[in-house]
């Protein structure tokens, strides 16, 4: 996107941790943005594709280097 801000996707595909209950499934874009030389912001918005993950979801971290 440009020299700092980073995209991504993963898509994530996972077994369930009991049994009957669907596997969860997701789909996961990103944006990351270096704040500083060891601080990354990054927002991100989830899809999910299956009953074993949750229907959508966004959020934001914030990664220390040290």
């Amino acid at each position: 996107v440009s020299d700092k801000l980073t995209t991504g996707l993963t898509l994530n595909f996972g077994m369930s941790t009991l049994a009957g209950t669907s596997n969860p499934r997701d789909l996961t874009i990103y944006l990351s943005y270096p704040v500083s030389k060891s601080t990354r912001l990054s927002v991100y918005l989830l899809k999910g594709f299956s009953d074993g993950s949750p229907d959508h979801g966004n959020g934001a971290s914030l990664a220390f280097d040290f």
